[in-house]
């Protein structure tokens, strides 16, 4: 029998409207197949084409409006479920609490180096060009693809948004998990990352709005494990059903021998009483982190939950690499044009605050009828994000302006008549050399993982067990923790060294 597939800031369940990942019956042929789809949209989760003979060995991503759940080919389906992201002489490694402490400096001492441990980070993407991430990301002469197809050059990583080779980074949060993890440490320049010289593999899974679904996360597990990567630092998580498609591709992981890091995710929520994916996956390869703050407190932000949280790690105003600063531009109401008009107090007939921008201009005395909705030339810059609200949604809306040499044309509708309000320009000047501090269970994660790929460097013949018995039993506990996470257990990088060496050390199996 076929089973479905399915996979750290805080989110509620969502659901990428009309958007599902189904698996079908192996003996499904290509005839009622194309009946079944009757015109919607589908993609394999892996690439196959339908006249492969493993089409239907894979689950199959498909955009429809019907209910999927009653038709007999059928073997299970599940909604595309959206994640969102947990948001050495360096000059400024004395502002950076978790690195500059004895513990670090006591494992620097045996190893710096973790090149040879590729780490790969399903974020947002990265800031290539930034000072103190030079050198460090993954290159290969060749990769393989989620399909199977080899590809040459691949340097860097993977953009599972667009498809492309190259993931980009206009958020910033994948910036900053790749200084913390791999900052070249020793060059006079910024801060040193966990590892002062890593390879990151960076892999875009979410958005520049820090979002990403169901396929594009499995896919970009599926790169990183088929690829060599030996650590997976993921920095998402949602509440609601359990993700099956994920849990398997990520149980795939670890049979695999790599190790799974993620947060705890950031509401202060006890998840022995709610379940957090991935954080609550039972998995023995994986690792489910909550934040530690300064004062060797659970952060007041943090997850927990002693018998689903791993451990704790630093994770509480932590300095890490930037992309730029980001600035509100004023808006100029003058660019919109004819047919665009704005509403005063004095004549807004919407319970909105003023000012209103209204299309038509006769917004008010219109009676409500369909209309096209003319663009609007926008001059845009290396990256710019315009935020606003609408009366056709009650959410608020964004657009983002990527790359603009002159003027973008923008949509704001596809259809008027409209009024937008509350509208914000945050425009970015990306930066080599920006730096800031940051707090999240996602941080944690990082910090983890980074420590993981020291401990690895250290002796590559250790096998997944063996590491993940050093960070348990080597890290230290504290009666104050145990209600928040396992036997209160704290990452301390220098024991979690000395326990690795220990002699006679137990060895075990991973079932996951």
């Amino acid at each position: 029998m076929l089973k479905l597939l399915i996979f750290l800031l805080l989110i509620p369940p969502l659901a990428s409207a009309g958007e599902f990942i189904v698996k079908f019956d192996q003996d499904t042929s290509i005839e009622e197949f194309n009946e079944f789809i009757d015109g919607d949209f589908f993609e394999s989760v892996w690439g196959k084409e339908i006249d492969d003979e493993n089409f239907f060995k894979s689950p199959v991503f498909i955009k429809t409006d019907r209910k999927l759940s009653k038709y007999p080919l059928i073997q299970s389906v599940q909604e595309n479920f959206t994640y969102e992201v947990q948001f050495p002489d360096d000059p400024k490694l004395e502002k950076h609490w978790a690195l500059n402490n004895d513990s670090m400096k006591k494992i620097w001492a045996e190893v710096t180096e973790c090149q040879r441990i590729p780490v790969a980070i399903l974020d947002t993407g990265v800031n290539f060009d930034h000072e103190d991430l030079r050198d460090t990301f993954w290159q290969k002469r060749e990769c393989k693809y989620i399909n199977g197809e080899i590809k040459e050059s691949c340097a860097f990583g993977f953009n599972f948004i667009d498809q492309s080779q190259r993931p980009v980074d206009f958020n910033g949060h994948g910036t900053y998990m790749a200084s913390l993890i791999g900052a070249v440490g020793d060059n006079s320049r910024g801060i040193s990352g966990i590892c002062q010289r890593a390879t990151i593999m960076a892999l875009k899974v979410l958005d520049n709005f820090g979002k990403g679904s169901t396929l594009q996360i499995v896919r970009g597990i599926r790169f990183a494990t088929d690829n060599g990567a030996r650590i997976l630092n993921l920095s998402f998580g949602r509440f609601g059903p359990e993700d099956l498609l994920l849990k398997e591709e990520l149980a795939r992981a670890t049979r695999l021998g790599s190790l799974v890091v993620t947060p705890a995710g950031n509401y202060g929520v006890d998840l022995n009483e709610k379940k957090f994916w991935p954080c609550s996956f039972e998995m023995s390869g994986l690792l489910c982190v909550a934040s530690l703050n300064r004062d060797s407190e659970l952060s007041s932000f943090s997850n927990f939950g002693s018998e689903v949280v791993d451990l704790a790690a630093p994770g509480a105003d932590i300095l890490g690499a930037g992309i730029g600063e980001f600035f509100e531009d004023d808006l100029d109401f003058g660019m919109f044009g004819p047919g665009w008009k704005v509403l005063k107090d004095n004549e807004n007939c919407l319970d909105i605050p003023s000012p209103t921008l209204v299309y038509p201009s006769n917004f008010c005395e219109l009676k409500e009828r369909e209309m096209d909705l003319p663009k609007v030339k926008w001059a845009g810059g290396k990256y710019s994000l315009l935020e606003f609200k609408t009366n056709q949604k009650k959410t608020m809306s964004k657009i983002e302006l990527i790359d603009c040499g002159g003027d973008c044309l923008v949509s704001f509708s596809e259809k008027g008549p409209l009024a937008i309000w509350d509208i914000k320009i945050k425009t970015m000047i990306p930066s080599n050399k920006h730096y800031e501090e940051l707090s999240g269970t996602s941080i944690s994660a990082g910090y983890v993982s980074g420590v993981a790929a020291l401990l690895w460097s250290y002796n590559r013949r250790f096998s997944l067990i063996d590491l993940k018995i050093a960070i348990i039993r080597g890290g230290r506990s504290f009666e104050h923790l145990v209600d928040g996470v396992k036997q209160g257990l704290v990452i301390w990088p220098s024991d979690n060294l000395i326990y690795l060496n220990k002699p006679g050390e137990m060895k075990a199996e991973i079932s996951p």
